[in-house]
């Protein structure tokens, strides 16, 4: 196998980027990383802590069904669409490291691992990397740490992720933080976190799950965290839907269930930050009710929320459609045609109070 990918190398002329991309004046910086797959959904990530500024646009890269890089300590960012081009031919982790660093002029200051779809992971520290280097790997992940005040910092990290239960966006998080707690002197300033699912980000249209950077922060961590929350606020709830029913498509029923668990468990998150605001309970309301999840919490919710705003054309819209899922037809139609009289050429409301109406129809009221 070995020979094979070295073969396959020989058709790249990297040597000679490698060796005159590296500059020994580089000053090194402190960064931590960990890269993970979850073979149960097949989502694979990276969360990455650093001092240099803009590390997301450096050290990550990765390709939904296929795996993850990262590369750090003095960077060779080749290493990313190579390792992830060997990762798509099904080669293994270790004999893509052996691959990339048997082509580097200078391997002494990398540090790379690499994490396949089916969680086989690998790791390398170069023997000059500054101060304390280290790494560790295991079933599902990879991690990687230098500059360190402590080699021990690594250790942290990897058992963090070995405990930690959940999505694998936050038990990236997890142990990202636990590695910071472990290095608060550290002076982070710039953190991402990328997780890749198939057909998982922005409508579908590709595979970025979550894709959030803080390039430049005295506090990236936290920054990170609260634009994550944010993330999944506003984008990450309608790709789960399409998870589940593409994990119940394919028959992978375990996942499906876990998928709607984590999914009814960020609702109810979000429900306990913001229980009276009316946007959040429109929301959740409306997917509840669409996804056949809970049709008579969401009819409450959709209630509360038009009791706070009852003139918000949005929340009414959600509340005929609760009643509708619930075969409510009279009261769907009644806020339905009140929508369209106060607006008359907005064609959603029109469609939604015919299909209220031909429901009823249909079931003979």
């Amino acid at each position: 196998m070995k020979n094979l990918v070295l073969f396959f190398l020989t058709f790249f002329t990297f040597q000679s980027v490698f060796s005159q991309s590296h500059n020994s004046s580089v000053e090194p910086v402190a960064t931590i990383s960990i890269a993970a797959a979850d073979t149960l959904t097949g989502d694979l990530g990276i969360a990455i802590l650093s001092r240099v500024i803009s590390v997301g646009a450096i050290s990550p890269y990765g390709k939904a069904g296929a795996g993850v890089v990262v590369t750090q300590a003095t960077a060779n960012t080749t290493y990313g669409p190579l390792g992830i081009e060997m990762l798509s031919r099904d080669l293994l982790p270790w004999d893509i490291v052996d691959a990339l660093l048997a082509n580097d002029g200078d391997t002494t200051q990398r540090q790379v691992s690499i994490i396949d779809v089916h969680g086989n992971s690998y790791a390398f520290t170069g023997s000059g990397c500054v101060q304390k280097a280290a790494h560790m790997y295991g079933a599902g992940y990879s991690v990687l740490g230098n500059t360190l005040s402590s080699e021990s910092i690594v250790k942290i990290i990897g058992r963090t992720f070995e405990l930690s239960k959940g999505p694998l966006t936050d038990r990236l998080l997890e142990s990202i933080e636990a590695g910071e707690r472990a290095s608060a002197d550290a002076g982070y300033r710039s953190a991402t976190l990328l997780v890749l699912r198939e057909h998982g980000g922005y409508l579908g249209f590709n595979d970025r799950y979550v894709d959030i950077r803080v390039d430049d922060s005295p506090t990236p961590l936290e920054d990170l965290k609260r634009i994550y929350k944010q993330w999944m606020n506003r984008f990450t709830f309608d790709m789960q839907i399409k998870s589940i029913e593409a994990f119940m498509a394919g028959n992978n029923i375990t996942a499906a269930r876990a998928e709607l668990q984590r999914l009814v468990n960020e609702l109810n998150a979000q429900l306990r930050d913001k229980p009276d605001d009316p946007d959040v309970l429109n929301r959740i309301a409306f997917i509840l009710a669409t996804y056949d999840i809970d049709r008579e919490r969401a009819l409450d919710l959709a209630k509360r929320a038009a009791k706070l705003e009852p003139t918000n054309d949005r929340i009414l819209s959600t509340l005929a459609e609760c009643h509708y899922h619930l075969g409510h037809y009279d009261e769907a139609i009644a806020i339905g045609a009140e929508l369209v009289k106060q607006s008359p050429a907005n064609d959603n409301f029109w469609k939604r109070l015919q299909k209220y109406r031909e429901e009823k129809e249909k079931a003979g009221r």
